[in-house]
């Protein structure tokens, strides 16, 4: 079986109950074998992102996909804070 090198890190909250076709694009995305799928809402609902545990996924991707709605041009504060607290230590 083939690594799961490509991390697709998503911070859209309730995804399930988004209009269009995000939900099941996102169950498609989590049966291909090389794709590891990081919910950020679902995994840090406090926002209290494990550092340790997301800089130990993103060295083991070679291909790292940030998805997310586009809200003012930027990406919502879940994903920004979790971006710059695992980048930054």
């Amino acid at each position: 079986m083939a690594s799961r090198d490509i991390h697709v890190i998503m911070a859209q909250l309730l995804f399930g109950a988004s209009c269009g076709s995000i939900a099941p694009l996102m169950e498609a995305t989590q049966a291909l074998p090389r794709v590891q799928l990081q919910d950020l809402h679902s995994s840090y609902p406090d926002y209290a992102i494990d550092v340790d545990r997301e800089q130990a996924a993103l060295a083991q991707a070679r291909l790292v996909l940030l998805r997310h709605p586009i809200q003012w041009y930027s990406m919502p504060a879940m994903q920004h804070t979790g971006t710059r607290c695992v980048t930054a230590a």
